[in-house]
């Protein structure tokens, strides 16, 4: 049942010129009595259309844009009434914190099904000398972060993706400044103190560890005791090590000044607004937020790349069996398939926490349609050329919820210094494939993969290759191979207790059910040189 029988929908249509005419749309189809208005040039104008709307009294305002958007419309109705958000940015961090759907027609859904609930959330004010009571939900920082959103242009963020963009400037920061620090001085709650540091959080959500742009580890902070309804924000203080951060302090308070020497930047959820000093508290369950109704702080946090398999079916077919996808049952899914000797090899697993799964099956790459369904929150899982055809399995899932994914096409064998800098700024490789003259490489953020490695070999080195990964505590993650030589992609952090290899120039069913019997699942396989690969490992 619809709760908001009469709203404005506010938009910021940025550079999509359709938006307004598929919002339109929705409400036509839904027989909603809501009015859509659209923002402006003129500064603050998402906070006039929201003040508005309050005075004509309607029972919602419904913002569609980006993080900036949503915080105008958030200060509008702080303690008036309830806000609706339809995610439409690019780093979407408001709505990664509240675990609403990135999707359009899902998160439209959510608010007018009435499958909700209304959450009465803290926000965070900034004031200072040339900065007016600016609010925010999920964060503010001054130092390295603010640095990267200031100096990230827009149009990287359009040429590269917003992850990267933002990754690559953040890297920059850090080597420009990797020898300086500066010195806070935080009015914690009435009391000062002073601390050297390089970056100063004020957080009202505990999601440092799992939103989209965050690339580095908090190793000895516990997003736990950060509640976006407890009242209260948290202050971390830290330093960067290499691709780590420390936290060298961390209180909790109603209201902080913070003092910097030299001048800070300062961003609030994604948004550069100015430099320290400033004062920034907390206006305790201010805001009300239209809410998936399952939530729990548990649920909208990122799991890591732990695979839990219980049970692995093998499938061999000609073709490729696009049955199989229709007709899923008992929460099995593929997780793996190769095409070798003239026939598919699908492994399908159970306890992937996939919710559902689509193919897609194409002679050319099929960008396009991947980019559809990326904007349907599926995502790549495997992928595989065979018989004249890519296929690329999609899925949407919880392992991967929230993550942007970056695909490199490229012409040549994949080039090291490619595949170093990806690894180096903490984007993870989490499938690889090579067909029709082409290397896919798929680039996902937030995985939970730690420490990734690659190998090129012209063979599969079994025991050398063993020996070394065991030592440094890896197991393999994903293998391709362009028919010459082999891309092996290694991985810490991955919920393997064991890793073993079997190679034979025939299918080899009998040594994988032996180890299958044994508790080992089917990691990758691959088909090369007329012998298979296949890689199992033993679960924790």
């Amino acid at each position: 049942m619809n709760m908001y029988k009469h709203a404005h929908v506010i938009v910021n249509p940025k550079n999509d010129r359709y938006i307004i005419d598929r919002i339109t749309y929705l409400i036509k189809k839904a027989n909603l009595d809501w009015q859509v208005f659209t923002t402006t040039q003129q500064p603050n104008s998402a906070y006039i259309l929201a003040k508005q709307a309050i005075a004509l009294k309607v029972d919602a305002v419904i913002v569609y844009g980006g993080d900036g958007t949503i915080m105008e419309c958030a200060s509008a109705t702080v303690n008036q009434i309830p806000l609706g958000i339809l995610p439409g940015g690019t780093l979407n961090i408001v709505a990664h914190a509240l675990n609403i759907p990135l999707n359009l027609e899902a998160a439209f859904a959510l608010i007018y099904q009435g499958n909700n609930i209304i959450r009465y959330i803290d926000v965070g004010e900034i004031s200072s000398h040339d900065i007016t009571n600016k609010t925010f939900l999920v964060r503010a920082s001054s130092g390295y972060e603010a640095a990267s959103v200031a100096n990230t242009s827009h149009e990287a963020r359009k040429r590269e993706g917003q992850d990267i963009a933002f990754a690559r400037t953040y890297i920059w920061e850090l080597l420009k400044n990797r020898f300086s620090n500066c010195q806070f001085k935080l009015t914690i709650d009435g009391k000062t103190i002073k601390v050297r540091a390089q970056e100063c959080i004020i957080a009202n959500s505990g999601i440092l560890k799992r939103e989209p742009n965050n690339i580095m580890a908090l190793d000895n902070w516990s997003e736990s005791s950060c509640d976006i309804e407890d009242g209260l924000l948290n202050i971390i203080l830290l330093n960067i090590q290499g691709l780590n951060i420390k936290v060298v302090d961390q209180h909790v308070a109603k209201e902080i000044i913070i003092n910097a020497s030299p001048p800070q930047n300062v961003q609030c959820d994604g948004e550069f607004i100015g430099q320290t000093p400033l004062t920034v508290k907390v206006l305790a369950n201010a805001l009300s937020i239209i809410s998936p109704a399952n939530y729990t702080q548990k649920t909208n946090v990122t799991k890591s790349y732990k695979p839990r398999y219980t049970y692995q079916e093998v499938i061999r077919k000609r073709q490729f069996p696009k049955n199989f996808i229709y007709r899923q049952s008992n929460n099995n899914y593929i997780t793996s398939l190769a095409y070798g000797n003239g026939k598919w090899t699908i492994i399908v697993s159970n306890n992937t926490d996939f919710c559902d799964q689509i193919y897609i099956s194409s002679v050319e790459f099929p960008s396009y349609e991947i980019q559809k369904y990326w904007e349907q929150d599926f995502y790549i899982t495997s992928l595989a050329y065979g018989n004249g055809k890519w296929v690329v399995i999609m899925s949407k899932q919880t392992i991967y919820s929230y993550q942007n994914y970056q695909t490199y096409i490229i012409d040549t064998y994949p080039r090291e210094n490619l595949l170093q800098e990806q690894l180096k700024i903490g984007l993870s490789i989490t499938a690889v494939a090579y067909g029709n003259g082409q290397w896919v490489i798929v680039i996902s953020v937030g995985t939970g993969i730690a420490n990734q490695t690659y190998f090129i070999k012209e063979n599969f080195p079994a025991l050398s290759l063993r020996e070394s990964l065991v030592k440094n505590h890896r197991y393999i993650t994903s293998l391709a191979s362009d028919g010459q030589k082999l891309l092996i992609i290694a991985s810490q952090d991955t919920n393997f207790s064991k890793q073993v290899y079997v190679t034979r120039t025939y299918f080899p069913k009998e040594a994988i059910q032996e180890y299958l019997m044994q508790s080992y699942f089917i990691t990758d396989i691959i088909y090369r040189y007329g012998s298979w690969t296949v890689v199992l490992s033993a679960l924790h």
